[in-house]
């Protein structure tokens, strides 16, 4: 037996000669493509990019030396997400033309180590 799934009860095939459809056709079409947008994004998963206006940064930080990278526009707002090391606190300030961005890493490291930064962008 068939397993019912979204994608099977939205199916318009089962519905598309009945009289019903022809008057509710937008709105079945409507649902059928939410439901199969849906279910394509909960398979492939979600990713942070995809609900939020972001960038995520990979990038060595080098002790003692700001770190610098590019960004697309203005950041609202700049998280760690990942680091090689311990990272006590980070301090960020965007330069007046809003595609550069500075930070402060403070940290007991001595040596380079890798970080992932995600920043947010209004």
């Amino acid at each position: 037996m068939a397993k019912i799934t979204i994608s099977r009860i939205f199916e318009v095939s089962l519905i598309a000669t009945s009289k019903a459809y022809t008057e509710l056709q937008p709105f079945i079409d409507y649902v059928n493509g939410l439901a199969d947008n849906t279910i394509r994004i909960l398979r492939n998963g979600i990713t942070l990019g995809d609900n939020v206006a972001c960038t995520i940064i990979d990038q060595k930080f080098t002790p003692s030396q700001a770190l610098q990278f590019a960004v697309t526009r203005r950041p609202l707002g700049i998280v760690i997400l990942q680091s090689d090391q311990p990272v006590t606190s980070f301090v960020w300030t965007p330069s007046g033309d809003a595609t550069q961005v500075t930070g402060t890493i403070t940290s007991t490291a001595t040596e380079a180590f890798n970080v992932k930064l995600c920043v947010f962008y209004s």
